[in-house]
């Protein structure tokens, strides 16, 4: 949700109001320090730094496709934030840069636990790969475009 609120502030701002578009900003803010907590607690719960947890308060598992998808908001969060919230958005982007770490140098996939069958449309039997899916792939790659156009080159 929270890079669709991203993709309304980039290309849809002309079509709204300035109060609007505070408030879309502050919905951004508000998802983002969401994103930030889970980071925390992953950080505290599973001891695993950058990564985040998939769900506070019951689901304290790491899902690396939800820390690829939080790199994408955080970091294009940060960029869109830059004048108007610039602590934030400095926090966004490091955060964001931190979980991209955990993801090329730590994570591994997911596999089979958790893996819906019938969302797939694959056959009961079917084991995943252990290997990425690719939407977890292309939302790292996107995770990396933001991060290098908010000036982290690594």
């Amino acid at each position: 949700m929270i890079i669709g609120l991203d993709q309304m502030l980039s290309h849809g701002y002309e079509w709204l109001t300035s109060e609007q578009i505070a408030r879309l900003r502050t919905q951004i803010v508000h998802g983002c320090d969401y994103l930030a907590l889970l980071q925390n607690t992953a950080a505290s719960v599973c001891g695993t730094d950058g990564a985040l947890v998939h769900e506070l308060p019951n689901h304290l598992v790491l899902v690396p496709g939800d820390t690829a998808q939080a790199v994408v908001a955080l970091a294009f969060s940060g960029r869109l934030l830059a004048d108007t919230h610039p602590d934030k958005a400095a926090d966004y982007i490091r955060r964001a840069a931190r979980a991209m770490d955990y993801l090329l140098l730590e994570a591994q996939p997911y596999g089979a636990e958790g893996f819906s069958t019938t969302n797939h449309a694959a056959p009961d039997d079917f084991t995943p790969p252990a290997e990425f899916m690719t939407r977890d792939l292309l939302m790292m790659m996107w995770g990396c475009v933001e991060l290098c156009s908010a000036g982290q080159l690594r």
